[in-house]
């Protein structure tokens, strides 16, 4: 019954979809029409699209002049139309064949997706040379500063930072805005190699009892950084789990990429310099992790009365936010990285981020009359720049992170964390990415999205769950809620007895069990 359809052309499936407005637009007469797709839509496959019951003002709107001759089926002197005449024709009967009669579509056309080849070759290729590059053991690091009982407050025995050596693509990785050095074919080629800064939190609890814990890969949120992220409010995860983290920035979103990032509001072709920064940033944690598990998995820095407190034997992954959205990519594309939690994350960068309070600081510049006054141009433009995140888009991998990718990415074991009416993250792009990755979700999960199978738990492999705090419910458009709805959601589930326990029984034993009696909710005081 929907005036809409989506249709993949190779299988005959009919593709679940929702149909928007855009509520951002300052053009009374024109406008765009979003089709969403609940997940991501299968590579290098043929899909067509019919649209029915478009009205302006009451009245229906008429089909162009090319499209109504194609639809009578009226000859024309018209060289690109008469060209595509029997592809039209083929999907004018694909869709009659669902219920959608060619004289009654006021617009239809057929498109192909990109094959996995195109959309993470590049990015593959790299991976590849890398891995090649640093060997079974990484090359190495360099330890450049030690700060024991960091914080004053007996939770964290010792910081290390300090860099470690990883195979540099970028013209200049120490000078953004830069861009991807490519062979004639737009495969990256190496540059350099490169020192990249890290650091290490080791927490007292080790230390007390002169025992080793895991290391845990943290990622960080938003315009943040590695080390700002783990020198913070990580420092009591660690504390408590008796875990050690390690973190180097994502580039691409860190906060040394906001030069690139306003650039690239204002001049969009820097898109492609942010979007390079990201691949780069994938090669460092994929070395990172390679390294701190070879090469320099026993420096001294670990030590503590003859006792290494990292136990580097298995590195696992935990990111929140921004680090929950790339986790995905990272965990995938590295080979040491078994299993990983995501915290308040999503996929489709594009489809999420008009949603999310983060993009008020960007349309200030992004509408500028020195960048993109036309709402159109700027709404276009997001979308078109998803063909440039594509490459580190969990959107792109998580097809693959249960199942490997081939002989090239082996299977892993995750687990979705989110938060209901999240103010950053939009529920829809999270519920995108647990479709997208074919998992179950729990059935204590206080949101059960469309189209995902509940499991009961335990599950040993890969399962989502949503934590409810009972906060404002965020728009139904591609608008971001209020401001002082920006940490509400998304950052209290942190805070979570329940969600805690199932996050950190997860890292240690690959096992995801409820931990909420009933259903996942919980009050909090804001």
């Amino acid at each position: 019954g929907h005036k809409t359809i989506l249709l993949n052309l190779d299988t005959g499936e009919i593709i679940p979809h929702w149909v928007e407005i855009d509520m951002r637009s300052d053009d009374e007469f024109r406008t765009l029409l979003y089709i969403r797709t609940l997940r991501g839509l299968d590579h290098n496959a043929d899909y067509g699209i019919g649209i029915t019951g478009l009205t302006s003002n009451g009245t229906m709107i008429e089909p162009s002049l090319a499209f109504k001759a194609m639809i009578e089926g009226n000859l024309t002197t018209a060289t690109d139309i008469e060209d595509r005449r029997e592809s039209f024709e083929e999907l004018f009967t694909e869709l009659e064949a669902n219920g959608y009669p060619r004289l009654g579509l006021q617009a239809a056309w057929r498109f192909h997706t990109a094959s996995t080849e195109s959309i993470i070759g590049g990015m593959l290729h790299m991976r590849e040379d890398t891995l090649e590059r640093i060997g079974d053991g990484g090359i190495g690091c360099n330890v450049t500063s030690v700060e024991d009982n960091y914080g004053d407050d007996n939770l964290t025995f010792r910081r290390i930072r300090g860099t470690f050596t990883a195979p540099q693509y970028l013209e200049n990785y120490q000078e953004p805005p830069t861009i991807m050095v490519r062979d004639d074919e737009g495969n990256p080629v190496f540059k350099e190699y490169g020192e990249v800064p890290f650091t290490v939190i080791i927490p007292q609890s080790l230390a007390d009892i002169n025992a080793s814990g895991p290391l845990i890969v943290f990622g960080h949120g938003f315009l943040g950084n590695g080390h700002g992220a783990i020198s913070g409010g990580a420092r009591e995860w660690a504390q408590q789990y008796n875990i050690s983290f390690i973190a180097s920035d994502f580039y691409g979103w860190s906060s040394s990429d906001m030069q690139t990032i306003q650039s690239a509001l204002i001049d969009v072709k820097y898109f492609e310099h942010q979007a390079d920064r990201l691949q780069q940033a994938m090669v460092n944690k994929i070395t990172m992790a390679r390294t701190f598990k070879g090469v320099c998995s026993a420096i001294p820095e670990f030590y503590n009365d003859g006792t290494n407190l990292v136990n580097t034997e298995d590195v696992h992954y935990m990111g929140y936010s921004l680090g929950g959205i790339y986790g995905p990519a990272l965990v995938a594309l590295s080979p040491d990285i078994d299993r990983g939690v995501f915290w308040v994350g999503g996929s489709a960068f594009s489809t999420m981020i008009e949603r999310s309070t983060h993009y008020y600081q960007f349309e200030l510049v992004f509408s500028h009359d020195v960048s993109y006054p036309e709402r159109i141009d700027r709404a276009i433009l997001i979308s078109v720049a998803q063909q440039l995140w594509d490459s580190t888009d969990p959107e792109s991998y998580f097809p693959f992170i249960t199942n490997g990718y081939g002989d090239v990415l082996g299977s892993n074991h995750v687990l979705l964390l989110d938060s209901v009416n999240d103010a950053q993250v939009a529920m829809l792009s999270s519920d995108r990415a647990g479709r997208t990755a074919n998992i179950p979700i729990l059935n204590t999960s206080s949101r059960i999205p469309y189209g995902m199978d509940v499991d009961n738990g335990p599950v040993n492999g890969s399962a989502m769950v949503y934590f409810d705090g009972n906060f404002p419910g965020v728009p139904e458009g591609n608008l971001p809620p209020p401001s002082e709805y920006h940490s509400l959601a998304h950052n209290s589930v942190a805070t979570v007895p329940e969600s805690n326990e199932l996050v950190f029984q997860f890292l240690s034993t690959g096992i995801i069990t409820n931990t909420c009696d009933n259903v996942c909710d919980y009050e909090f005081d804001w």
